[in-house]
């Protein structure tokens, strides 16, 4: 009764936490954290840079027309509720919230304040530009503002800071190659809250749809890819899951001709996936979409369990079948855990609830199985050789070390790993088509090259950041790279606007020359008294410090731009249009804790660490295996089959990629542990007696099933842990089978 209540207890707590849990989707939660500091930069943007939390709406209407005109009014409605930092449809100063701070900073904060840039002949360009915006029907002037800055400055700074959210310095509104409007949304919320996205989302859709008859919103970016990715991955979850526990049931159902059997089943699988999840999310805080995907697959494994207990005899034989059934399970228990201590989220994620959920399901199945009320007999043997001890069939055992042999040397010469994130994300082709045209339309696609500078504090990180920009400075930037995007464009560093300060003139000798500037031009000297009151009050002004910005998109922008990470001051400096990337970090060399990072290729070399550090804790994890079957059968030939049994299904499934043409990826190799976990199973059984043979090949027919039913998920990284595992659990059958025959005598003891 007492490990009644304690299972009880578990399940209740397990449920409780399963209830509550966040379930994440985003692929950059899954990624370790970086053995470098540009890898760990990466990894840093991914999930928390400014590009990870934006929204991208298209709205599409009854025509373009329509469309156009409807697009400012959905603006506005999602502006006024408390779920947005900002929304924008083209890059216009008037849209910022914090616009007044960078309007009374203006000539302290761009880049155009020189010494001469207030003499007679620079003003009198201005005022021409200016009159030529105000003549013209198209252009929006507000005459208010244009007396008080009529050089432009604040357009200017505004304009630098939508400029690294595409190359755009005028207000137009953003459109989609096929003439749609396109928005800009930052939310409040934070990237990893889904379901405030999930609210955002909806809100945004019926913000559209009141626009009236024949309008959609056509929401991307991170935040929508991500809710969208967890319903498509819970949705396969739970599709695989419903089908392969049908399959199961039926197969165990056929073997046992027990309903009672079936429901003992079902009670260690359940309680397995359970305690496996709630653990996950008690101990990471959330279970990742693609790890409650792959508990799916411990219905496979855990399975045997209950299915071996009850083949035998049930609780008559339960002592006989402890030894084999802790071991198997301690074994894959072993494999996990070795996997876990990786240190990559992801994987630990993945090793802690198959780690749980196999050593409850065993549990269970010892331990309170025999105390429910289910009777349930074992099917009857007509074959006359149960019971008996077994022998090895050396040609099957050469078989399974050629297949080792083989699949070692292809790890050691032809191992192809897969780099690709892309590949390995959930995310729909569909998704990321939608998600690069919206973002080619407004220019906020992440570049593939950034600059990073660091320093020990921010304003010695600012300076750095100036002098790189001045080194990509025409011709260089006209040459190698389009675009330069820093956050001096929008708060440079003290020095710098001390300088800038400087280089107003006072306000009399500023009057002089403007009444000179603006001689023959239909502009009124009088009109301008609020720019001679702007300058002059701009020579007192202190130096704006990011920290001054107020709470909004701007200051968000600039903690994106400039962050202490690593114990230090980070600034990022965006580059488009890259053309010549050694040209540029030629152009960098010599500053000090600078240096052009290729983000593409840093991703790529953070995968392929992730995936050889996941081969090396698979490697342990099969060492922790040999060591414990070696301690524990006591008989190092009975040892030697299992081990060949089991190297031989994992070498097998390990060379299925190579035959295919096919990348390795990470999930593959967590995938060669359950076939591990697997092989090693039917091994003991049918090294043990010839009572096990049934049993395993109830077994094998129930995992496979199960696995190729995950195969035929529609993420990809779903149809490789099916594959995999289906394959290899095949081949562990057959060699368990194969090299375990039938004997009077016990040839191992």
């Amino acid at each position: 009764m007492l490990a009644l209540a304690a299972w009880a207890g578990l399940m209740v707590a397990a449920a409780w936490l399963v209830a509550g849990g966040r379930l994440g989707g985003t692929l950059s939660g899954f990624l370790p954290r970086g053995a470098t500091t540009d890898q760990r930069l990466v990894t840093h943007e991914l999930r928390d840079g400014i590009s990870a939390r934006l929204l991208l709406i298209a709205l599409h209407g009854p025509s373009h027309q329509a469309a156009a005109a409807a697009a400012s009014r959905l603006r506005g409605s999602l502006a006024d509720s408390d779920q947005f930092r900002l929304v924008a449809d083209r890059p216009d100063p008037a849209l910022l919230p914090a616009r007044s701070t960078v309007f009374r900073y203006r000539y302290l904060l761009s880049d155009r304040v020189t010494p001469g840039a207030f003499d007679v002949a620079a003003l009198r360009s201005s005022f021409r530009d200016l009159v030529r915006r105000l003549r013209s029907p198209d252009a929006r002037v507000d005459e208010r503002i244009a007396a008080a800055d009529p050089t432009g400055e604040t357009r200017h700074v505004i304009a630098g800071l939508f400029g690294g959210m595409g190359a755009r310095a005028s207000n137009a509104a953003w459109r989609t190659a096929d003439g749609w409007p396109v928005l800009v949304a930052l939310p409040r919320a934070h990237a990893y809250d889904l379901d405030a996205a999930s609210r955002m989302i909806s809100r945004i859709h019926a913000a559209a749809a009141a626009l009236g008859p024949g309008f959609e919103a056509v929401v991307s970016g991170a935040p929508a890819i991500a809710v969208a990715t967890r319903a498509q991955v819970r949705h396969e979850a739970l599709r695989v899951t419903a089908l392969a526990s049908l399959a199961i049931l039926l197969i165990v159902g056929w073997a046992l001709r027990s309903v009672a059997g079936v429901i003992a089943c079902a009670v260690p699988v359940a309680s397995g996936l359970l305690v496996g999840t709630g653990t996950v999310i008690a101990v990471l805080g959330s279970v990742h979409g693609i790890t409650l995907a792959f508990a799916a697959t411990l219905l496979g494994v855990t399975v045997d369990y209950p299915l071996h207990l009850l083949w035998n005899g049930a609780h008559h034989r339960r002592a006989a079948l402890l030894r084999p059934l802790l071991m198997g399970a301690a074994s894959t228990a072993i494999a996990f855990a070795a996997m876990g201590v990786s240190g990559f989220p992801g994987l630990q994620q993945l090793a802690l609830l198959a780690a749980t959920g196999v050593v409850t399901a065993v549990s269970v199945t010892l331990w309170v199985l025999p105390h429910l009320p289910l009777h349930v007999h074992a099917p009857a043997r007509s074959h006359d050789s149960a019971g008996r001890p077994v022998t090895i069939r050396p040609p099957v055992l050469t078989l399974a070390l050629v297949l080792i042999a083989a699949g070692a040397a292809w790890a050691i010469g032809g191992l192809h790993l897969n780099t690709d994130l892309s590949t390995l994300s959930p995310v729909p082709q569909a998704l990321r088509t939608r998600d690069g045209a919206l973002r080619a339309a407004t220019g906020v696609d992440s570049p593939r090259y950034v600059v990073r500078v660091s320093a020990p504090g921010r304003q010695a990180a600012l300076r750095r950041t100036e002098r790189a920009v001045q080194r990509l400075q025409p011709p260089l930037r006209n040459k190698a790279v389009d675009r330069v995007t820093a956050v001096t464009a929008l708060v440079p560093s003290a020095a710098t606007q001390r300088d800038r300060r400087s280089a107003l003139p006072p306000r009399s000798e500023l009057r002089a020359r403007l009444r000179r500037a603006i001689k023959g031009l239909p502009l009124r000297r009088d009109a301008f008294a609020p720019f001679l009151s702007a300058v002059a009050a701009s020579r007192d002004l202190a130096p704006l410090r990011p920290d001054d910005l107020p709470p909004g998109f701007l200051h968000t922008w600039v903690d994106d731009h400039l962050f202490r990470f690593d114990g230090r001051w980070t600034s990022l400096v965006g580059l488009g249009g890259m053309h010549d990337p050694a040209t540029v970090a030629t152009a960098l060399r010599g500053l000090p804790d600078s240096g052009l990072v290729d983000i593409a290729a840093t991703t790529d070399t953070l995968v392929t660490h992730y995936q050889h550090a996941a081969l090396v804790r698979a490697g342990a994890g099969f060492l922790g295996i040999a060591l414990l079957l070696l301690v524990g059968l006591g008989a190092p030939r009975r040892a030697a089959a299992v081990l060949a049994t089991v190297g031989g299904a994992v070498a097998g499934a390990l060379a299925v990629p190579a035959l295919l043409g096919h990348a390795l990826n990470v999930f593959e190799v967590v995938s060669l542990l359950l076939v591990a976990g697997l092989g090693l199973d039917y091994a003991l059984f049918t090294t043990e007696s010839n009572d096990g043979r049934g049993s395993v090949t109830v077994c094998a027919v129930s995992t496979v099933v199960a696995f190729a039913v995950l195969a035929t998920a529609d993420i990809p990284v779903l149809r490789d842990i099916g594959a995999t595992v289906a394959v290899g659990t095949t081949l562990a059958w057959l060699l368990a089978l194969g090299i375990a025959q039938p004997t009077k005598n016990n040839w191992g003891e």
